[in-house]
């Protein structure tokens, strides 16, 4: 077991836009399956599910574009939640069934805390994510604080050694 990750995982998750959906055949309306639901993030944030797959799992849900957990319709065979990048192994999660999935929805991959942003990858100079914390106030409203800035342009450029 990991020590770290059993007490960190469960503390984030990572929400990502449904970039594509994409289904076997085109041509077959009667065919519910999806090949792959195509998100914004990837292996570059999950590493180690595209490398090890299924030793490092997550737990995903789908939200609709308001952000609500969807539970209202027919849940579909998905063969892939794929990220961006350039080859076939850019898979957060794989064979899973979820609501059907539409182009605005947003996929929320949770056990994040662990071995997301601490081992992300530059491929194809892609920047890091932002931070939000979200926080309970005295009077019990909700309270979000950005703590990490997604990067820019010239955060990769330093990352690389370039000045």
């Amino acid at each position: 077991t990991e020590f770290g990750k059993a007490l960190v995982a469960k503390t984030a998750v990572v929400i990502s836009g449904v970039h594509d959906v994409l289904r076997p055949d085109v041509n077959n309306v009667n065919d519910p399956s999806i090949s792959a639901v195509v998100t914004h993030v990837g292996a570059d944030c999950f590493v180690r599910a595209a490398y090890v797959g299924t030793g490092f799992t997550h737990r995903i849900a789908l939200l609709d574009s308001a952000g609500h957990v969807v539970t209202n319709r027919d849940m579909v065979s998905v063969g892939a939640v794929a990220g961006p990048l350039c080859f076939a192994g850019d898979n957060i999660v794989t064979k899973t069934l979820l609501p059907a999935p539409v182009i605005g929805d947003y996929i929320m991959i949770m056990d994040a805390g662990a071995n997301t942003l601490s081992i992300y990858s530059r491929h194809c100079s892609r920047p890091a994510l932002g931070v939000f914390v979200y926080t309970r106030t005295a009077a019990g409203d909700m309270k979000m604080e950005c703590v990490k800035s997604v990067e820019g342009a010239w955060d990769i450029v330093q990352f690389w050694g370039r000045s």
